[in-house]
């Protein structure tokens, strides 16, 4: 085994490990954790200068603002009002996304992309498997796995949303007909989508599948996947043209009584109306971490709603953020998540492989999506994987305009001469 390359690329693999690896169990991310924070420590002391185009760059500077503006009032809401700092919604979570991001962008900044993006596509494949592996398993009552993502359905089933759309952006982008690789990911895309639709209870997340693996096909430039995407939309009208069950549905179908739009709420109106009440209490610095539940209860009960659900969270991850942490917090984090949509957009202008924009926008648009009906995407065991991929997309769209800037000064030192 080649000694000098385990020596130079290991953060590469470590970074990679920890993104999966989080997904079983947070416990088992201590150890890569711990080493890339070493590793990003002793970069940061050996060349601080590394990180400045993080707010030179205009693509990358709006994200770090709205972060530091975010994880500032986190950190100041949970000390003035007595939060928990080791909640979901504590300091200690929202410091990890900003780590997670740095360690992605340093990833991308000192390896070469094109390995990068070779690793990302079979760590991502290996991960995505052992997911679909373990769910057979869960879903068959062979073993019962209750860790990580496991330990809530709406969780796994937004991680896996997730990471699978990730997966067909590599297989449209990376798709090589000889590479086994490119194979082997196909049939997960398509074992991704039918573990969804079977399994999951969610009502949006497995149409959240397939709305992004559209969306993904219409947005990519790679020819065959309008092909694909012609062929899928066609079957779709054929199969349901043809199918006497859904045609029988669409007969019988009543959007008139309301009563069937406020099931589709599933009882959020309760949550969602104690949680603008909250707001209105509490506007600048929140409630704290992990006081939503009683709170919550005391409003709900001076509402005269006594036999509503024990709600934990504020089922919206927009809601979560702003009732913990004030106002403040809540919009920084909305203007997080916009930035990094425009991180996504923009990005287009100067990488030359477009494999992490479109992952990264398929994240966000599962994140955001189902995130306005559940705080799941907001979960701990998915942070390294969401925000190590926004990292992976800053650093690289940091390395490839410092790359155009040198070449341009190039041609333009030679035609002086």
């Amino acid at each position: 085994m080649n000694t000098s390359y385990i020596k130079d690329k290991w953060p590469m693999h470590v970074f990679f490990i920890s993104q999966g690896i989080s997904m079983f169990g947070v416990g088992y991310t201590a150890l890569p954790m711990l080493l890339l924070v070493l590793w990003l420590c002793w970069i940061t002391i050996k060349t601080p200068g590394m990180f400045k185009d993080l707010f030179t760059d205009d693509r990358c500077y709006w994200v770090w603002i709205y972060y530091l503006l975010f994880i500032v009032m986190v950190i100041i809401s949970d000390l003035a009002v007595g939060g928990k700092l080791t909640h979901l919604d504590g300091p200690l979570y929202g410091l990890s996304l900003g780590v997670y991001m740095l360690l992605g962008y340093l990833v991308a900044r000192i390896y070469n992309l094109d390995e990068v993006l070779m690793l990302a596509h079979r760590w991502l494949a290996l991960w995505l498997f052992l997911l679909l592996v373990v769910a057979e398993i869960y879903y068959h009552e062979i073993y019962r796995y209750h860790h990580g993502i496991f330990a809530h359905t709406h969780v796994f089933f937004s991680g896996l949303v997730m990471i699978a759309l990730v997966n067909v952006v590599f297989l449209i982008e990376r798709f090589e007909y000889k590479r086994i690789l490119s194979w082997f990911s196909c049939i997960l895309a398509l074992w991704a989508l039918f573990s969804v639709y079977k399994y999951s209870i969610s009502d949006i997340v497995p149409h959240l599948f397939m709305a992004g693996t559209i969306l993904v096909m219409l947005l990519s430039d790679k020819r065959y996947s309008m092909y694909i995407l012609t062929v899928l939309i066609l079957g779709g009208a054929l199969s349901a043209a043809l199918d006497p069950q859904i045609l029988s549905k669409l007969q019988a179908v009543n959007l008139i009584p309301q009563d069937l739009w406020m099931n589709l709420l599933n009882h959020r109106e309760s949550v969602w109306t104690a949680s603008l009440r909250i707001l209105g209490q509490h506007p600048f610095l929140g409630i704290g971490s992990g006081n939503f539940n009683p709170v919550c209860k005391e409003i709900l009960a001076k509402m005269g709603a006594l036999n509503s659900e024990n709600f934990a969270h504020t089922h919206n991850i927009f809601f979560q953020c702003a009732v913990a942490h004030g106002l403040i917090a809540g919009f920084a984090f909305i203007g997080l998540i916009l930035s990094g949509f425009r991180l996504a957009i923009r990005s287009l202008k100067t990488v030359s492989n477009e494999s992490m924009t479109w992952a990264v926008f398929s994240i966000l648009f599962v994140y955001v999506l189902h995130g306005l009906v559940d705080v799941a995407p907001y979960n701990e065991e998915i942070i390294p994987f969401i925000w190590g991929s926004v990292g992976l997309l800053m650093g690289m769209v940091v390395k490839e305009a410092k790359t155009d800037e040198r070449n341009f000064k190039g041609k333009c030192h030679h035609t002086r001469i």
